[in-house]
């Protein structure tokens, strides 16, 4: 094969996995043209002329084309407390600022409890 001679502009692993037909085409003829006669020929469906290509020019047509799968896991319940402890969090700091904003003071208890009221105002 000719390994030795250089790729024609544009043309990678990845960009002869993704061409069309044409681009191909494109690629053989300038291939022919450095040759300086027909190493390539440009008839038969476009996979063959791409494994064509490939091979000429020693391209690996795998390399980069694995696809990269997410492990998704399950929550641990550790997960799953601190999730509700801070949308629980967030939900109170939203009514705290809401109160504030309104003119009123923000307790944390509502003193049915028989526990102090922790009153706390506006950060203004």
């Amino acid at each position: 094969m000719a390994s030795t001679i250089p790729l024609p502009d544009g043309l990678t692993s990845a960009s002869l996995r993704e061409a069309k037909g044409s681009e191909i085409s494109f690629w053989i003829e300038k291939t022919n043209a450095v040759a300086g006669r027909r190493v390539l020929t440009k008839n038969g469906r476009v996979d063959d002329k791409r494994k064509r290509l490939a091979e000429y020019y020693d391209i690996n047509l795998s390399a980069g084309a694995a696809v990269v799968t997410a492990s998704v896991r399950p929550k641990t319940d550790e997960e799953h407390i601190k999730e509700r402890q801070f949308s629980w969090l967030r939900e109170l700091g939203e009514e705290w600022s809401r109160t504030t904003s309104a003119g009123r003071e923000f307790a944390l208890c509502d003193g049915s409890s028989g526990m102090p009221v922790a009153v706390v105002s506006g950060l203004h």
